[in-house]
């Protein structure tokens, strides 16, 4: 697997060209030398769901941040899945940067976050996942990878694999979805 690598504030459009690339033109391996890994489906990140905050109560004052997470990279590539040549598998990491609020007093967050697969443009299947990340007293600011994702595509993926996608992001309650859509500049990310 490759590691895009992102600087702290990187423009989130430059982290959707590269996580695009990162899983695209990836195979995974295979017992036979002549066949062809099948190739990843594309993947996407709502411009919403790119950034967690969360916040002790209901203020948004920074004096309450509890946490702020921020994607900035994921690793991926596909192989045959497990119903053999008809099925496609998957197998990502995500990246975070994670920096830890002034509210936060116990040197640890859970941070959630999805992987959705998608037809058409419709959800069929979503994954909620949990990072624990954990500071030290004198760390402010970490970046984390989660454990190796598997997820398993349904066997048409490989056959019509330009109407099945994957969405990466935050799971986010309505509040931070309605934080994040007020103050974080839309970004479409897009396949190249």
């Amino acid at each position: 697997m490759t590691t895009p690598t992102f600087p702290r504030f990187a423009h989130r459009a430059a982290l959707g060209t590269a996580v695009m690339a990162s899983l695209l033109g990836l195979g995974g391996c295979n017992d036979d030398a002549t066949a062809f890994a099948p190739g990843c489906p594309r993947s996407d990140i709502p411009s919403e769901a790119a950034d967690y905050f969360d916040y002790s109560g209901t203020s948004t004052d920074l004096r309450t941040l509890l946490v702020h997470a921020s994607l900035s990279g994921l690793t991926g590539d596909c192989e045959d899945g497990p119903t053999g040549k008809g099925s496609v598998r998957s197998r990502m990491t995500v990246r975070m940067h994670v920096t830890r609020g002034p509210a936060n007093h116990t040197g640890t967050a859970e941070i959630p976050f999805f992987v959705a697969v998608t037809h058409n443009g419709k959800i069929i299947d979503k994954k909620i996942f949990s990072q624990t990340v954990t500071f030290t007293t004198a760390l402010s600011e970490t970046d984390v990878t989660s454990r190796v994702l598997i997820i398993d595509l349904p066997d048409a993926a490989r056959e019509d694999p330009d109407s099945y996608g994957m969405d990466i992001g935050f799971q986010l309650s309505p509040g931070q979805l309605t934080y994040n859509r007020a103050h974080l500049p839309a970004v479409r990310f897009k396949q190249l």
